[in-house]
């Protein structure tokens, strides 16, 4: 394991929340609370990125105290601490046509995210095991293939098993090579949205708002959609249950979240700061 490079300064840390804050039982990691506080004590500002909508993450910036952006929808939206989008970026319409008719082959349970709405694709289990990871209004639409081809859409999440997945998205590329990103979020999550979105191209857009340098920002994640961020902080954070293709690109990786890992990196960052 790679030793803590900390950064001289640090003026923003960003957070993935499922897998590295936020358990399988959808609260807090115990200790993450009591970390992120001293953080902001520090003078840091916190904020949160996720694959969640805006309206799902709020519950936790509200548990943490924090008052700063959120990163939702892998970067496909950036809404302010009053929930105003600041920045949004949609699918490509002839990208949604060639996912469209890779849906028509494959039949496979989709949620249709937009910047204002959340759409589910049928009522089935899939929709109320998601229901554990969002606390958004979620409508089932029956013609959800047609919003999706009439309307603006920031992502979309497929839900099946992994081999399944692997397979649709292999079709996905075939039709469209470039354009598209597909994230597994978790193995029977995949995520596809613009390839001109991630969580590092959001955060990236937020620091040179703020003038902040890379340099100055850590990020922590645990999954495929976390790399850009982890790659663009000045230590970017693999949680020690994330990939080997993710901790690959990590400045450190922690131990496993249930054994405290990403808490008793943030104590020891907090120790060993110098300004």
């Amino acid at each position: 394991m790679k030793s803590i490079k900390i950064p001289s300064k640090i003026e923003l840390a960003a957070f993935d929340l499922d897998g590295t804050l936020v358990g399988e039982n959808n609260d807090l990691y115990p200790g993450v609370k009591e970390a992120i506080d001293a953080l902001q004590k520090r003078g840091a500002s916190v904020l949160l990125a996720s694959g969640r909508e805006a309206f799902s993450m709020q519950r936790f910036a509200n548990i943490l105290r924090l008052n700063d952006a959120l990163i939702s929808l892998n970067g496909a939206v950036i809404v302010d601490a009053s929930g105003n989008i600041q920045h949004r970026t949609s699918i490509e319409q002839t990208h949604m046509q060639a996912i469209l008719e890779v849906l028509r082959e494959m039949p496979t349970f989709t949620f249709v995210f937009t910047a204002e709405q959340l759409l589910a694709s049928a009522d089935t289990q899939e929709l109320h095991m998601f229901k554990q990871y969002s606390h958004a209004e979620i409508k089932v639409c029956d013609t959800y293939l047609s919003f999706m081809e009439n309307n603006a859409v920031e992502k979309l999440l497929f839900v099946a098993d992994h081999d399944r997945l692997i397979r649709f998205r292999e079709a996905v590329f075939k039709r469209v090579p470039q354009g598209l990103n597909a994230d597994f979020s978790t193995s029977t999550f995949l995520e596809i949205y613009n390839a001109n979105i991630s969580k590092g191209a959001a955060l990236e857009w937020i620091c040179k708002q703020r003038g902040i340098s890379s340099e100055h920002v850590i990020a922590a994640g645990d999954g495929e959609n976390d790399v850009t961020m982890i790659q663009f902080a000045g230590l970017g954070i693999a949680m020690g249950t994330a990939p080997e293709h993710v901790k690959s690109v990590a400045d450190y990786v922690t131990e496993k979240q249930e054994e405290g890992g990403l808490v008793k990196v943030l104590s020891e960052i907090m120790e060993n700061r110098t300004e």
